[in-house]
């Protein structure tokens, strides 16, 4: 080992050392402290005049909550409701529609088109089934389809009997009279 006024045999040079008094140690042994910023830096790092690297620019300010939604939500009695983009308006009417959709009694209902028949049974408490009505236009209409309660199109779902996202926007409102 050199000597501690030497420099070392690579060719660099020691980092600052402040010797210290022979504190315990044998005779001939030196003590030197040496500054925590320049220990393990090679000496050009530490006399280099290079400039930190910048930070990355920031990331892009963040949208508000719900700025991409378009449409899909909103308020009821001050809770946000967030619709699904698979849904659909269904038009539910009770046993006595005959036909003519002038004077008939109304409830619109908004629902996931992934939902079985069954489920959307039972979250309407539809103890029996419905029969699904076709608007002709001039207030005619005739019975497209039937399916009951416990029936194996009740296992599909909404969209797989025609109830699907789009009807009364791309074509024909679901009506439904309930049984």
């Amino acid at each position: 080992m050199s000597h501690p006024n030497e420099n070392p045999p690579d060719g660099n040079q020691w980092p600052a050392a402040t010797p210290r008094p022979n504190e315990g140690l044998a005779p001939g042994m030196h003590y030197y402290t040496i500054p925590s910023t320049q220990m393990f830096r090679p000496p050009e790092a530490a006399q280099s005049s290079h400039q930190p690297t910048p930070a990355p620019p920031s990331p892009p300010p963040k949208e508000p909550p719900g700025a991409r939604l378009h449409g899909q939500a909103f308020e009821v009695e001050g809770v946000r409701v967030l619709f699904p983009l698979d849904h659909a308006v269904f038009h539910l009417m009770d046993e006595k529609f005959t036909g003519g959709f002038a004077g008939a009694k109304i409830q619109p209902y908004v629902y996931f088109t992934g939902l079985t028949v069954q489920e959307f049974f039972d979250s309407l408490g539809i103890k029996r089934g419905v029969t699904e009505w076709m608007e002709m236009g001039g207030n005619e209409s005739f019975k497209a389809q039937t399916i009951m309660v416990g029936d194996k199109r009740a296992e599909q779902k909404l969209q797989e009997v025609g109830w699907r996202s789009g009807r009364g926007v791309t074509s024909k409102p679901i009506w439904l009279q309930i049984l």
